[in-house]
């Protein structure tokens, strides 16, 4: 198979990866039988099938529906659905993580972000490190103050910190709990949320019955978070009683705003991060998770 080669399969079938600590409603949806129960066929996509791709390369297995919605900030979302082109797809909800954003710093001279002017911060291009580090660090420091270093995998951010390679790094848990417990400090921190794109081809019923089984297992997590920190852990070296508890959390899936849409875009366009070529209706479908009147 070609590297643009459609693959075709069932569309009802909805294909997804392992999202880490955005993707932890999932994992339990999926594990405990709560998709199954639903009468929905849900798939997870191993890294053997698509490759070793980081978020800001997915959305090309999105156009060859290889995946069908995968775990994205709230403005990486907004990135790629203005780029659809071979695969119509649209955010259809904000996800039930929230999670946190943090610059960490393992140098003494970097105790606040206005320590940060001209310092090299790293991050991960187009995905919720680099739109966080943004702003947070606006307030503080002139535009042309700011230092974003890219790099290709977020534990590259923690190894670029420790060395001091980077003053500091924009990190998401388990990688703030395991930079913390390996001595670093916190600079500044930020709560958001991701949103989910998914693509038009699945049906519509088939993605609302998806969002109830989130919040399901939401319900569930939140009724002992203890008992699910594995599933934010398991891909880094450490355990899961050293993850801090106050980086993440977990709400229900949420409808995502004309007013939110269009401040989070104008804020985008400003800075260049997204082209302002599409309308609220283009990106957003608020079928399914309606917004209250």
């Amino acid at each position: 198979m070609s590297s643009t080669s459609t693959v075709a399969r069932d569309a009802t079938t909805i294909q997804l990866l392992d999202g880490g600590v955005f993707g932890v409603p999932e994992n339990v949806a999926y594990d405990q039988g709560i998709f199954e129960r639903l009468g929905l066929d849900v798939k997870y996509i191993s890294e053997d099938e698509r490759g070793r791709v980081h978020a800001p390369g997915l959305l090309p297995l999105f156009n060859r529906r290889v995946l069908d919605t995968w775990a994205m900030c709230e403005w990486g979302a907004v990135y790629r659905a203005e780029q659809f082109d071979e695969r119509p797809g649209h955010i259809a909800y904000l996800r039930a993580a929230v999670a946190s954003q943090t610059i960490i710093s393992f140098r003494d001279d970097v105790q606040g972000p206005q320590d940060l002017t001209n310092e090299p911060v790293g991050i991960i291009a187009t995905t919720g490190q680099h739109y966080n580090a943004w702003q947070i660090l606006e307030g503080p420091l002139k535009r042309d103050e700011i230092n974003l270093v890219a790099r290709d995998d977020p534990y590259e951010l923690l190894v670029g910190a420790r060395s001091g390679e980077l003053a500091a790094a924009v990190l998401m848990e388990p990688l703030i709990s395991l930079a913390l417990n390996e001595g670093a400090h916190l600079v500044a921190v930020n709560f958001f949320r991701g949103a989910a794109i998914v693509g038009d081809d699945i049906p519509r019923e088939d993605v609302k019955r998806f969002v109830a089984g989130i919040n399901e297992a939401v319900d569930i997590i939140n009724a002992d978070r203890d008992a699910y920190r594995h599933y934010v852990t398991r891909r880094y070296p450490i355990a899961p009683e050293d993850l801090h508890p106050h980086f993440h959390r977990f709400v229900h899936a949420s409808p995502y705003p004309r007013a939110r849409f269009d401040a989070t875009y104008e804020w985008m366009q400003d800075r260049d991060l997204a082209l302002g070529t599409k309308s609220y209706d283009e990106i957003i479908d608020p079928t399914i998770v309606p917004v209250s009147a």
